[in-house]
């Protein structure tokens, strides 16, 4: 409330003027979820992990809120995980990392096989995924991202042409059938419109653990594009 003389000599009347007031709730902060894999096999340190480590979450406004986990190469704890990631989190985007000793480059994946029964290596506990008692003929083969993967893709390759990245991008539709397409897999049935995952290359002399990290970084803010904003409700009232 202002209040306001309406002439200082003469007898003083107060106008009392209601200034229309605008409430709002706090911007509520949208979450991009983060994964990297734990050890495995020969691996002493996981380069998808390392990465996702280094992720500066300030790069991406004051409205995003980076979300970093870690999953155990385990079929049980992918589930597990996938599954409060999805109904505690509510994010607006999940990228998950993973590293392939075959790749030299990043690899954007575009699909993830559907049938439980090819993902047949065992994990560091020595258990494979619990198999479907009935799986539907009708059922795809594959389930698909629905973002963009060549836009992601041309916008990270325009950045190695132009000396800002160690290493390019192409999109692969082959992510090994191990518990890297299975946490894809497990991913998109909650969501493949905010769903991805990228296999990096394995560290070297010349590729560093920060490298990767600027490139993961890179995709974020591409995929983020592709995506729409939040709504969040505004509260006005007049007082």
């Amino acid at each position: 409330m202002i209040i306001i003389p309406e002439e200082p000599n003469r007898v003083l009347s107060f106008v009392y003027k209601l200034e229309k007031t605008e409430i709002m709730e706090p911007k509520k902060k949208e979450n991009v979820i983060l994964t990297g894999f734990g050890l495995f096999r020969a691996y002493k340190i996981n380069p998808s992990w390392e990465a996702v480590q280094l992720i500066d979450e300030c790069q991406f406004g004051s409205n995003i809120e980076i979300i970093k986990i870690q999953i155990p190469v385990a079929y049980n704890e992918v589930e597990r995980i996938v599954e409060e990631i999805w109904t505690k989190y509510q994010p607006k985007l999940v990228i998950h990392c993973g590293v392939s000793c075959v790749a030299r480059c990043l690899h954007l994946e575009k699909r993830a096989v559907t049938n439980k029964e090819r993902y047949c290596q065992p994990d560091i506990f020595s258990c494979l995924p619990k198999r479907c008692s009935n799986n539907d003929p009708l059922k795809p083969d594959y389930i698909y991202t629905d973002l963009n993967l060549e836009t992601i893709r041309d916008e990270i390759n325009q950045h190695y042409y132009d000396g800002n990245i160690e290493i390019p991008a192409k999109i692969s539709d082959c992510a090994g059938e191990f518990l890297c397409e299975y946490i894809y897999h497990c991913s998109l049935q909650y969501d493949c419109r905010r769903t991805l995952f990228i296999h990096v290359p394995d560290i070297n002399q010349e590729l560093s653990i920060k490298d990767l990290s600027k490139c993961i970084e890179l995709v974020i803010h591409s995929a983020l594009k592709q995506l729409p904003p939040f709504i969040h409700q505004q509260t006005k009232t007049t007082n």
